[in-house]
């Protein structure tokens, strides 16, 4: 009678301890799926995140390129007003070499004109 009442009670612990595996499994297997999901989802949105923070990055970059030109612009501006034109814009060779090109191009009263 002892024997079968400890042959019983193990083979309970044993259907217990297997049932309990199964759950574990279970559960570990939804765990698994949920960190699948948090982890495409995650990584999805980090990289949106990364596309438009360049993006944005980009056009900044677009934006103080363009108002660069304009001060550059301003500057030759102010100082072709002054009559003095900035190396940036033309060299002194390019110059000299574009004027003695062109001098044909001027008029007659201005052939007397020396680019030498």
């Amino acid at each position: 009678m002892i024997v079968k009442s400890v042959l019983c009670t193990f083979k309970e612990m044993l259907t217990d301890i297997e049932h309990n595996e199964l759950k574990m499994a279970e559960r570990l297997n939804q765990l698994e799926a949920r960190k699948h999901f948090w982890y495409s989802e995650n990584t999805t949105y980090l990289l949106s995140l990364k596309i438009a923070i360049e993006s944005h990055i980009a056009k900044a970059l677009d934006a103080s390129q363009a108002v660069q030109r304009t001060l550059n612009l301003l500057e030759s501006l102010a100082r072709a007003k002054e009559g003095t034109l900035p190396p940036r814009v033309m060299s002194p060779a390019l110059l000299l070499a574009t004027l003695r090109n062109g001098v044909s191009s001027f008029p007659r009263h201005y052939s007397s004109f020396s680019v030498e």
